[in-house]
């Protein structure tokens, strides 16, 4: 991950993006072209409605991209009340 910024002052556009020198490799050197993404995740039975967070990092060299927006939690995904489970 690398910072990017705007030089304009009044609105710098702070963000995080990938330095393309990674997992899936730079534009010069692609990796894993065959794999759309990797998804990450720390759910587990005992943290699925409170502290589990997930995330789905693209391959930007991708041969055929998958269009996947992860944008709800876990526990609305899987339809979870909030005691389990314990319930």
């Amino acid at each position: 991950m690398q910072l990017s910024w705007s030089t304009n002052p009044v609105d710098r556009d702070e963000k995080l993006k990938l330095s393309g020198n990674g997992f899936f490799g730079s534009t010069k050197n692609k990796k894993f072209t065959r794999v759309s993404g990797v998804y990450l995740t720390n759910a587990n039975t005992a943290n699925l409605v409170s502290t589990a967070h997930h995330a789905f990092r693209h391959n930007p060299f991708a041969e055929f991209p998958v269009n996947l927006d992860i944008s709800i939690s876990i526990q609305q995904a899987f339809n979870l009340n909030d005691s389990y489970p314990y319930s």
